[in-house]
């Protein structure tokens, strides 16, 4: 099994730190290379304040990626630390499309995700993006539960 390219898509929360130690793991036991991706959502459009002009939601946009992008880097320089090849990468978009595109684009051998993330109805409403890349991923998909959020 030749395991060279894995994907790790974080949304920063407590669970996807904890599954990074495990694609961690896996990248220094097959001297994988870490392909680290953010997903920043789009906004959804503000109805209840009409005072908010077109230019605030671009400037609070751009601000929300810049500062994802530095956190990102931040955490790609860690992962560095360990010995491993990383290459970072912050889009926008949904989720689950993103991850999926990643996926394909970049051919990873295995994706490692956390099963619980910053999300809370939607997870009720539409299933987590981890249970929607485990049922669609052409490539192996390993997922992390936290200890902290028990059976």
């Amino acid at each position: 099994m030749d395991i060279s390219r894995i994907l790790f898509a974080t949304d920063f929360s407590k669970s996807s730190s904890h599954a990074l130690d495990y694609a961690i793991l896996m990248a220094k036991q097959f001297s994988s290379q870490i392909h680290l991706l953010h997903v920043v959502q789009p906004a959804p459009p503000l109805v209840a304040d009409l005072a908010c002009t077109s230019a605030d939601l671009v400037s609070g946009s751009f601000g929300f990626m810049r500062h994802s992008q530095e956190h990102l880097a931040a955490l790609g320089e860690e992962i560095g630390l360990a010995g491993i090849k990383v290459t970072v990468h912050c889009r926008e978009g949904l989720p689950y499309d993103e991850i999926m595109a990643m996926a394909q684009e970049q051919m990873v051998d295995l994706i490692v995700l956390g099963t619980h993330g910053l999300t809370g109805l939607s997870h009720v409403l539409l299933g987590s993006v981890a249970e929607q890349i485990v049922r669609n991923a052409s490539s192996p998909v390993l997922t992390v539960r936290h200890p902290d959020f028990g059976n």
